[in-house]
């Protein structure tokens, strides 16, 4: 067995910490939102002295912008495999809202911020550095429909919407409390209204 050298070590530590700010941010930026959470509550909420936080980010919006591009690029390797492993535009599509379901009962707060936070407040346009926003490929799926039929011919933008619209105000509904069930109770008949909205005639 190799002995860990101390730059390792270090390193290790070093991503711990990173880790359980990320973690912490994210489940305060969740329940309070990004502009009501202060350096302050991430550091009582982490256990993490000032000092460590300041020396792994510059400030709250770096903070931010580190998460949302971990859980974006997160979200795109998911979509990626989506995209892998199923073979038709249907199938590829009743998948994504498989994933987005099942994040929401698994990770509320990773859907909570992904979908739910006023992100203009700290990222600002072409931040992202070639980090593609969550859901984007969803796009790229229905151009790929279109073009091939299975999917009316219309504006894309259009189909994206009515998609991703349903979907989304779907996963609000169960992050509100509103929805009491767990999300796959309502699957088939949420994935009913969106192919049949967006299938071709």
């Amino acid at each position: 067995m190799i002995k860990e050298t101390k730059e390792n070590i270090k390193q290790k530590e070093k991503d711990e910490f990173r880790d359980q700010i990320l973690d912490s941010a994210l489940n305060l930026f969740a329940a309070k939102g990004y502009s009501n959470t202060s350096i302050e509550d991430i550091k009582r909420k982490s256990n993490i002295s000032t000092s460590r936080i300041y020396g792994q980010f510059k400030n709250k919006q770096t903070i931010a912008k580190a998460l949302y591009v971990d859980l974006a690029r997160r979200m795109d390797d998911s979509l990626c495999e989506i995209a892998r492993t199923n073979t038709t535009v249907r199938e590829r599509m009743r998948a994504v809202v498989d994933l987005m379901f099942d994040l929401t009962e698994q990770a509320p707060d990773v859907m909570r911020f992904l979908l739910l936070s006023r992100h203009q407040e700290f990222l600002l346009d072409g931040e992202l550095q070639g980090c593609t926003p969550p859901f984007d490929k969803v796009k790229d799926i229905i151009m790929k429909g279109i073009k091939t039929g299975e999917i009316r011919r219309i504006d894309s933008l259009l189909v994206d919407g009515c998609f991703q619209g349903i979907i989304i105000r779907t996963i609000e509904l169960r992050l509100d409390g509103t929805l009491e069930k767990p999300l796959d109770r309502y699957f088939n008949d949420v994935w009913s209204l969106v192919w049949s909205a967006v299938e071709a005639i």
